[in-house]
C-alpha cells in the first residue's frame, strides 16, 4: 500500500471505485466514498466495516477521499484488514487535512477493531492522536497491541482532554500495560468508559485499579469493564475494598474473572455501602450459594437501584 497523500490534488481524487471490489458491497461502497469525496456536509457517518482495505484499490480510494473531507464525524473501519500501513496513512490524514491544512478536528469517533495492527503502529498513531482535538470515542479492540501499545496510549491519555470512551478489549494487554493506563487516568479528566475485557490481566492490574479508585486518581471514570480476565478472588476483594469508599464508579463488569464466594461476599458488602454503583456484573464466575445469597441481600438493601448480574449461577 504505497500512497503519498502529501502529493494529492483535488483533481486526482477518483470519483468511483475500480471495478474489482468486494461482491455485494460494491454499489454501497461506491456511493459512500463518492459522497465523502464530494465533502457532502450531510454525510457524517462512514461505515466500511469488513470492507477489504488490504486490497490496494479500495484503500487508495478511501484514503484519498478522507484526505479532502471535513464532515465525516464517525469513521468505522472494523475488520477491514488495513493493517499497519493503512493505520499510518490514517495518521497522516489525522495530522493534516488537505482542505484546511490543519489536524482533523471534525472526527469524533473512530472504530478500528480487528484491523491487524500491533504496538509499533500504535506508537506513531498515538502521536497523531495528540493533534486531534475532537475525538470522543476510540475502539481498538481485537488488535494485539500488547503492553507496549497500552503504554503508548497511556502517554497520550495523560495529555488528552477530549476522549470519553476507550475500548481495548482482547488486545493481549497484560498487567504492565493495564498499570500504565491506570497511571494515565490520574492525569485525565475526560475518560468515562474503559473496556479492558478479554486481556491477560491478573491480580496486579486489579489492585492498581483498586488503588486508583480508593484514592480518587481515576479521573472521570464511570464505567470499567474487566470481564474475562484472571483477577481471581484476591483481585475481586481488592476492588470490593475500593468500592467501599469510591462514590464515582457507576458500572463495574467482572464477568468470567474466576471469582468465588469470598470475592462475591466482599463485593456484596461493598454494594451495601456504595450508593453510587448502579451495575455490577458477576456472570460466569464460580460463585456458590453463600456468595449468591450475600449478593441477593445486597440487592435488597439497595432497594433494586443496583443491578447485579450473576445471581442465577449454580456453582456450589
Amino acid at each position: 500500500m504505497d500512497l503519498n497523500l502529501r502529493n494529492l490534488t483535488r483533481a486526482s481524487l477518483p470519483s468511483t471505485l475500480p471495478e474489482k471490489t468486494s461482491t455485494g458491497k460494491e454499489g454501497a461502497l461506491r456511493l459512500c466514498l463518492s459522497r465523502v469525496t464530494q465533502n457532502d456536509p450531510g454525510f457524517s457517518v462512514l461505515d466500511l466495516s469488513s470492507v477489504p482495505l488490504d486490497m490496494p484499490e479500495n484503500a487508495t480510494t478511501l484514503f484519498y477521499a478522507l484526505a479532502w473531507n471535513t464532515h465525516v464525524k464517525e469513521l468505522r473501519l472494523d475488520g477491514t484488514g488495513m493493517g499497519e500501513a493503512g493505520l499510518r496513512l490514517l495518521a497522516d490524514i489525522l495530522c493534516k487535512n488537505e482542505l484546511t491544512q490543519e489536524p482533523a478536528a471534525h472526527l469524533e469517533a473512530l472504530y478500528l477493531s480487528g484491523i491487524d495492527i500491533g504496538a509499533d503502529a500504535i506508537s506513531e498513531f498515538a502521536w497523531a492522536l495528540h493533534l486531534v482535538s475532537g475525538l470522543r470515542t476510540l475502539v481498538l479492540s481485537r488488535n494485539p497491541i500488547k503492553c507496549p501499545g497500552a503504554e503508548y496510549l497511556g502517554n497520550w491519555l495523560s495529555l488528552d482532554s477530549c476522549l470519553t470512551e476507550l475500548d481495548l478489549a482482547r488486545c493481549k494487554i497484560a498487567d504492565r500495560g493495564a498499570c500504565a493506563l491506570v497511571c494515565s487516568l490520574g492525569r485525565n479528566a475526560t475518560l468515562t468508559r474503559l473496556d479492558l475485557s478479554g486481556n491477560c490481566l491478573g491480580e496486579r492490574a486489579a489492585q492498581a485499579f483498586a488503588r486508583a479508585l480508593t484514592t480518587g486518581r481515576c479521573g472521570a471514570l464511570r464505567e470499567l469493564n474487566l470481564e474475562f480476565n484472571y483477577l481471581g478472588d484476591a483481585g475481586g476483594i481488592a476492588l470490593a475494598e475500593a468500592l467501599r469508599c469510591n462514590c464515582q464508579l457507576r458500572q463495574l463488569r467482572l464477568g468470567g474473572c474466576n471469582l468465588s464466594d469470598s470475592a462475591a461476599q466482599a463485593l456484596a458488602e461493598a454494594v451495601c455501602l456504595n450508593q453510587s454503583l448502579c451495575l455490577l456484573d458477576l456472570s460466569l464466575n464460580r460463585i456458590g450459594s453463600a456468595g449468591i445469597q450475600a449478593l441477593g441481600k445486597a440487592r435488597e438493601v439497595r432497594s433494586g437501584d443496583c443491578t447485579i448480574h450473576g445471581l442465577d449461577q449454580q456453582y456450589v
